[in-house]
């Protein structure tokens, strides 16, 4: 029973989030809740964190409410958005399905938002008009007095903290639907080098044996690899030169169905040239791997194998991701390999083995979240298999088999992984224990760059305001954009109001207007 550990009307706050174990049931809530409110006479808001899940999710919906289910996300034309809009505002539709800007949609008697996967990256904004679509259901909730549920099997730290203290009311939903198992998941050593064969250098000989048995026994296996592309890296091994974004500064990634660099940072796309631009050398050296490499070596190693790739290549055309996810779920192939996006929301009866082939990826990103990140990342991964009436397993391929986001992901411990990153954040100041603003400085002069961003963190210093800390200014790891620039100041705080006053009115005065850009990103994920 998808109701067996909470309680359907749910009342311990205004403000809830479900935590629930991956195949828990969490849709089944949602459903439930949402015709509760239905019977209500009020109006529900569906939010998921992908475009490409929304029709998962709307196929459900529709499938218990008919004609009273409108969808919204940026892949409509703009007529079908008018259309949608003017049902919703007509009260045509009582339930929206939609992705991060579905939050604006205009319901009125509003009784319910839900935020599905609410730790996903994607419902923030990254862009200007900054915002977050968890923090906008969240105001949303307290105008409307409406109840805003966040479900999530790994929630953000910042949610638990704030369930911790009360803020929110918390419900836990700790087994699987029919009181299935959580696959019986192994961590595989990198280093060790009995763990491969001849075959590969990138699958070890236990996933590969993994994924030959099922083929014979006819049932699935997914590959996960948060990096797309078939080469990751190119470079001159003669004088060193690197292939890099000009408009970001990134690495350009070789994709071998188009024979093209790409820039999986800002878009940048260029042909892959035959020889080195700075010494002329004709032996590129090509390093790393992605989505495309591993389903060449696949159907290399095992002929006649049928493998499916999905990553935001294939994803910009939705259908043709839609057409793959159906597919596959039918049984039409043997392997799905892809990027973060398999691993969220997608229910295959026929997965009994998922395996993360590149674990450390996350890990080495300079972020804050890392942690956190490559943990969730894990969890949701192994949460693929043995959802039906088979047993699952999992196997997650790392360099570094003792993190504990690792450790703590293939067991899908979530206590244990927050109690430890929650000593990680507090020891270096970081959410949930500080409040964060990113000032971005960028101009197409660097020297104007640098020095606008330090007039501004020396006349922050010269307010003195209690308890604030300032990071830099620093060259973010993306160091350009659209061939400006850039340097990031952070600005971490204990409280935010007199921070915020002292901002506005630095960016009022002549200091901040001059020929540098100054964004302001509140609660920036990144820096």
């Amino acid at each position: 029973n998808a109701l067996s550990d909470i309680n359907l009307n749910i009342d311990d706050g205004e403000f809830v989030y479900v935590i629930g174990v991956t195949g828990s049931g969490k849709t089944e809530v949602y459903l439930r809740l949402s015709e509760k409110y239905l019977d209500d006479n009020k109006t529900v808001l569906m939010l998921v964190p992908e475009i490409n899940l929304t029709p998962q999710m709307v196929e459900y919906f529709s499938r218990r409410f008919g004609p009273k289910v409108a969808i919204l996300h940026s892949e409509l034309t703009p007529g079908e958005r008018y259309d949608e809009y003017r049902r919703i505002a007509q009260g045509k539709a009582q339930i929206v399905v939609g992705a991060r800007s579905a939050i604006f949609a205009p319901l009125t008697n509003l009784g319910l938002i839900i935020l599905d996967e609410e730790h996903v990256e994607s419902y923030k904004q990254d862009n200007a008009p900054y915002y977050h679509a968890r923090e906008v259901a969240i105001m949303r909730g307290q105008i409307a007095k409406c109840k805003v549920l966040l479900g999530s099997a790994t929630p953000t730290l910042e949610t638990k903290a704030r369930a911790s203290r009360g803020v929110y009311g918390y419900a836990e939903m700790k087994h699987r639907v029919n009181k299935r198992p959580l696959p019986k998941t192994s961590i595989i050593d990198l280093c060790d080098r009995s763990n491969y064969d001849r075959s590969s250098e990138k699958l070890t000989k236990p996933v590969l044996t993994a994924i030959s048995e099922r083929v014979k026994r006819e049932e699935q296996s997914l590959l996960l690899i948060n990096r797309r592309g078939y080469w990751t890296a190119v470079n001159c091994p003669h004088c060193g030169y690197i292939f890099a974004c000009p408009q970001c500064g990134g690495n350009l990634t070789y994709h071998s169905h188009d024979k093209m660099l790409k820039c999986h940072h800002c878009g940048e796309v260029e042909i892959y040239p035959e020889q080195c631009p700075q010494c002329g050398y004709t032996k590129l050296r090509r390093v790393g791997y992605g989505t495309e490499r591993i389903e060449q070596e696949l159907n290399d190693i095992m002929p006649g194998i049928r493998v499916a790739r999905i990553d935001s290549d294939v994803s910009q055309v939705s259908k043709k991701m839609e057409s793959i996810l159906k597919d596959f779920k039918r049984g039409e192939y043997d392997v799905l390999v892809g990027t973060q996006m398999i691993a969220k929301g997608h229910d295959f009866p026929k997965v009994t083995m998922s395996s993360v082939v590149m674990a450390d990826i996350g890990l080495s990103l300079p972020t804050y979240r890392a942690a956190e990140r490559t943990f969730g990342l894990i969890a949701q991964a192994v949460g693929r298999s043995g959802r039906a009436d088979k047993e699952g397993v999992a196997y997650i391929q790392t360099y570094n088999p003792n993190h504990y986001a690792i450790t703590c992901g293939a067991t899908q411990d979530y206590e244990a992984f927050y109690k430890k990153e929650m000593l990680e954040r507090h020891a270096s100041q970081y959410p949930p224990f500080v409040y964060l603003i990113l000032l971005e400085f960028s101009a197409a002069n660097e020297d104007r760059c640098v020095k606008a961003s330090y007039d501004i963190k020396f006349a922050l210093q010269d307010k003195h305001i209690e308890s604030l800390t300032l990071v830099g200014p620093i060259t973010p790891f993306y160091s350009m954009v659209n061939g400006k620039y850039k340097r990031v100041l952070l600005l971490k705080m204990k409280k935010r109001d007199e921070v915020v006053k002292a901002l506005k009115e630095l960016l009022d005065s002549p200091l901040a207007n001059g020929p540098v850009d100054i964004t302001v990103d509140v609660d920036p994920l990144d820096y």
